[in-house]
């Protein structure tokens, strides 16, 4: 292990991650995949209890906090190609 503290990461065998960005849209892709839905910025704060980018009280929220939003209805998923 270098000392820099530098990792290598990879989206798939033998393709490095060019970005952040591309190692986040990836996850995204694989929660859809699975069925589930990307918290947007705003529900990641109040999962999270932020409020003006800081904690608050320095609590975190329980484990499952995104439960009441994946009970959700959601619109019939398209037939895959």
């Amino acid at each position: 292990m270098s000392g820099s503290g530098s990792r290598h990461i990879y989206l798939g065998k033998g393709q490095l991650a060019p970005s952040n960005a591309a190692l986040v849209e990836k996850a995204a892709r694989i929660i859809e995949v699975l069925g589930d839905q990307v918290a947007t910025p705003a529900d990641a704060r109040q999962m999270l209890a932020f409020t003006d980018g800081l904690p608050t009280a320095g609590k975190l929220p329980p484990h499952d906090a995104h439960a009441a939003r994946r009970a959700e209805p959601r619109p019939p998923s398209a037939p895959s190609a």
